[in-house]
């Protein structure tokens, strides 16, 4: 009795061994996938942080000088006439 409740045990020991390196394959594989993503993330975030930026530097741009930037669009605008790619 005692020799097959070992076998028992032993086999239980060598089937819970099994499972806990399975599990810890799937835990490293996990936190690698983690940090892939935890570094994409923060590409992600640098790369929006710089077109914000860009973003407002521009709207900042357009509001100091609107009035120059529209009176070049203007047909009736005076140095339209004079630039060389008008001439033709």
């Amino acid at each position: 009795m005692t020799r097959r409740n070992f076998s028992r045990e032993m086999l239980l020991n060598k089937t819970l061994s099994i499972q806990n390196e399975g599990l810890k394959r799937s835990n490293d594989e996990l936190a690698s996938r983690n940090e892939i993503l935890v570094n994409s993330h923060f590409m992600f975030e640098e790369k929006w942080t710089k077109i914000v930026n860009a973003f407002e530097f521009y709207k900042d741009y357009y509001k100091k000088h609107v009035d120059i930037i529209s009176s070049r669009k203007s047909p009736q605008s005076p140095n339209r006439s004079a630039l060389p790619s008008d001439v033709g």
